[in-house]
């Protein structure tokens, strides 16, 4: 009898072991800015990817398709299962924002909203998921921002009719003025903007930068622009290469672009 009982605890130790063997079969692929780090292992599936705390606890299954350390924060890590996007809670690691949009830009760092895409629809929700502009349009730009001439966080909203002229909207999706789409882009929606520039894309990999007057100011472009302090810097996610330019402005309200550098990026 002594001997079965050992058998069996002997058995028990060896499934707990291999249970806790198989539990340390990942690979440490990114840092969380402050509560822990973003692990993966190979499953049935392909490679999956899960969330271990600081104190080493696994706090997700490894069903996620990435997860997003640069984005993460206090309101959400943006992350990707079964090929749609949503947020883990940065404190319990639980799903916030549920997995059910085709994009999710970033959060607005005053006002916690985010513009997502659903169904080829763009509207804004909270970090909670609380829709607070409905899914009318065809896309919005990246973020709501403050801008000159305006005293409140402003975007800019593309119509889902090819023929309409842009829309600067506010959180409370007012809209404030119309922006004149310029000739030959019915089908380019608006990326990014700044005071100076509006960028835009199409569903081909294309862009284009324009002033606020609609004239095209850059075309022939490829990626996805996005504006930042005089420069723009086109991703494209074909060939995963980043070609970043700066620009000046002459006396004339000339632009005029200068090639600052070419990387290639690794996109999961």
């Amino acid at each position: 009898m002594a001997r079965k009982l050992l058998k069996v605890i002997g058995l028990t130790g060896l499934l707990l072991l291999n249970d806790v063997a198989l539990a340390e079969k990942y690979e440490i692929v990114g840092n969380f800015l402050t509560s822990g780090k973003i692990i993966s292992r190979e499953t049935a599936s392909g490679k999956k990817f899960a969330v271990k705390d600081k104190k080493g606890k696994i706090r997700t299954s490894f069903d996620y398709d990435w997860i997003m350390p640069v984005l993460q924060s206090p309101t959400g890590i943006l992350a990707s299962k079964n090929h749609k996007l949503g947020t883990l809670n940065p404190k319990t690691f639980q799903p916030e924002i549920p997995f059910i949009y085709d994009q999710i830009g970033g959060f607005n760092a005053t006002q916690d909203l985010v513009v997502a895409v659903k169904e080829n629809r763009a509207g804004v929700i909270t970090a909670k998921n609380q829709i607070v502009i409905p899914f009318d349009y065809y896309r919005i730009a990246l973020n709501f921002k403050e801008i000159e001439n305006y005293s409140e966080q402003v975007s800019v909203a593309t119509p889902i009719k090819s023929d309409e002229n842009f829309l600067l909207i506010n959180t409370h999706n007012q809209i404030l003025a119309t922006i004149a789409r310029p000739k030959n882009f019915a089908n380019y929606f608006v990326n990014d903007f700044d005071s100076q520039l509006i960028a835009l894309s199409d569903d081909y990999n294309n862009a284009v930068l324009m002033d606020w007057n609609g004239k095209v100011i850059l075309n022939n472009k490829l990626g996805k622009p996005i504006l930042n302090y005089n420069s723009v810097m086109f991703t494209d996610y074909k060939t995963h290469e980043t070609v970043t330019m700066s620009y000046t402005i002459d006396d004339k309200g000339g632009y005029h672009f200068k090639t600052e550098a070419v990387s290639s990026m690794t996109i999961q």
